[in-house]
């Protein structure tokens, strides 16, 4: 599916399906993220899918599919994977005349 095209009936029903899927697994959480990983591969018709998690300073690949299969249980720091600064926390930083570095988070940039 290029950038600009519509997603097909056909991936929109098997994104219906999944959404079944995953409410009839519960909270077998494993398994829950096997499916998403493996439909995310097959409605993109990617080589591989990945669902990762923060835990501990890492990003942990926590359920693989297709080509990514023997990825399991990689962990990547954060700031060393792009997904890891994806969930990085938004902050501004700034130097100020004596040298120092001020950060700043968005809450206090907006009072």
């Amino acid at each position: 599916m290029s950038k600009s095209a519509q997603p097909s009936q056909k991936q929109l029903l098997s994104v219906i399906q999944t959404q079944t899927a995953i409410a009839k697994l519960g909270l077998d959480l494993n398994a829950v993220m096997t499916l998403v990983a493996e439909q995310a591969q097959s409605i993109t018709q990617a080589k591989g899918a990945v669902v990762e998690l923060a835990e501990d300073g890492d990003m942990v690949y926590r359920a693989v599919s297709g080509g990514a299969s023997h990825f399991l249980g990689l962990r990547l720091k954060l700031q060393n994977s792009l997904s890891g600064l994806c969930i990085a926390p938004l902050s501004i930083e700034a130097a100020n005349d004596n040298g120092s570095i001020l950060v700043f988070s968005p809450s206090e940039l907006f009072l």
